[in-house]
């Protein structure tokens, strides 16, 4: 299943310019009944680690993933 769902919002985010990759997980929960908060349990590793790059490009978070493990953002 969680290969399943990141697929599906990788596709998304493909499809749809300008969405951010915690935009389309935030959009997949709310579509599909799913708690917001219990998401990370539901997404690969490989679409955490895009979600967190993805934030430190955008400067939504400080830091690099040498200095801020990835568990403490996701």
């Amino acid at each position: 299943r969680k290969i399943s769902i990141s697929l599906d919002i990788e596709r998304y985010v493909k499809a749809t310019p300008g969405i951010t990759y915690l935009e389309a997980c935030v959009e997949y929960a709310n579509k599909n009944d799913i708690d917001i908060s219990t998401m990370k349990k539901f997404i690969s590793e490989s679409l955490k680690q895009k979600i967190y790059a993805e934030a430190i490009n955008n400067n939504t978070v400080k830091g690099s993933p040498d200095t801020q493990p990835l568990d403490d953002f996701i």
